[in-house]
């Protein structure tokens, strides 16, 4: 019996010590690995941002191809998400959820593996001489379990592995994709016009939303005041980041009448412009742009302001996005 109690008194002080240790250990931990991917940023963006495309990727679709899967909301970009269900107990069950989205440098999401504390995830894309240098990232918050601290300092050696499998997947993946379409670009002589606009400033993963609002509240306002559209609506950038974007949404009409408060009038002055056409979703727009702009680098042409955008499809109408048609314009002038 003395001999029992002596066993159970060592455990007991084991167990007391392995529970102190783990006071010391760290409770957050953080997994990344990166690899240069041959591909252009937006398409590599595409293939996270798009979350059915993670079934053709992803490490853990690899290991349990029949998993089942329930996708939510939009099918791509912040809101988008999925819950999956595997007998697998390398895969188990989750959650994963887009929080935000960056066309086309980042994507951040939420991640959960069955009943641990949610991660936060985000994949960077940068140009590389290679191509695109692709960085997934994993931070977790292990909290006060013991347990959960114990097995946090094997995390990046197992979930490291997991990760370099996906860039590797990704990577094969974006090779075979077939190549981006080819921009054309040509300098006409644009006729000016004049607009009804709201200027304000915010995130680039609010764009959609924000966009939607002004243009109804233009909508309203046109109506009200009797004034003729004359032209498809345009979206002027004068500045673009991830965290911050200044535009300007409007309507090009024919009237000029006095206006107050937030809804301004100006005019796109007549002159050369550098154009260029997008077919298909606005979140794979980045790619036309980086393009047009790679044009007015090799060509004597010189940038006089603004970009801008002009809506050439009703997007309230047309659901399919693969026949959206958008005008891009760069005011110029010959060198």
């Amino acid at each position: 019996m003395k001999t029992i109690k002596s066993v159970a008194y060592v455990l007991l002080v084991i167990i007391i010590l392995l529970i102190v240790i783990s006071l010391f250990l760290p409770s957050k931990i953080r997994v990344e690995r990166s690899k240069v991917i041959k591909s252009i940023p937006v398409v590599v963006y595409e293939q996270v941002n798009i979350l059915k495309n993670w079934e053709r990727w992803s490490p853990w679709h690899r290991i349990d191809p029949e998993m089942e899967l329930k996708y939510e909301g939009p099918e791509a970009g912040a809101g988008a998400s999925y819950k999956w269900s595997s007998e697998n107990s390398r895969v188990g069950n989750g959650m994963l959820k887009i929080t935000a989205s960056y066309p086309p440098d980042s994507v951040n999401l939420q991640m959960k593996f069955m009943k641990s504390r949610p991660s936060f995830c985000q994949f960077r894309f940068a140009k590389d001489t290679g191509g695109t240098k692709a960085t997934w990232i994993m931070i977790s918050d292990l909290g006060f379990n013991p347990i959960a601290r114990y097995f946090g300092l094997f995390m990046d050696k197992l979930l490291g592995k997991d990760f370099e499998k996906g860039l590797k997947s990704l990577d094969s993946l974006c090779r075979e994709l077939p190549p981006t379409r080819k921009v054309n670009v040509e300098v006409i002589n644009f006729p000016g016009q004049h607009y009804f606009g709201i200027r304000t400033t915010c995130k680039a993963a609010d764009i959609g939303s924000v966009s939607m609002q002004n243009f109804a509240e233009l909508q309203k306002f046109l109506i009200d005041a009797s004034i003729l559209k004359s032209k498809p609506p345009i979206s002027i950038y004068f500045s673009y980041s991830p965290g911050k974007v200044d535009m300007l949404n409007a309507y090009p009409v024919f009237d000029k009448i006095n206006t107050s408060g937030k809804i301004e009038q100006g005019d796109i002055k007549a002159g050369k412009a550098a154009l260029a056409v997008h077919f298909g979703p606005y979140d794979r727009i980045a790619a036309t742009y980086e393009q047009v702009e790679e044009w007015i680098k090799t060509h004597p042409v010189k940038v006089t302001g603004p970009p801008w955008e002009e809506y050439v499809t009703n997007n309230l109408t047309e659901k399919d996005s693969l026949k959206w048609v958008t005008n891009i314009y760069y005011p110029v002038e010959i060198k």
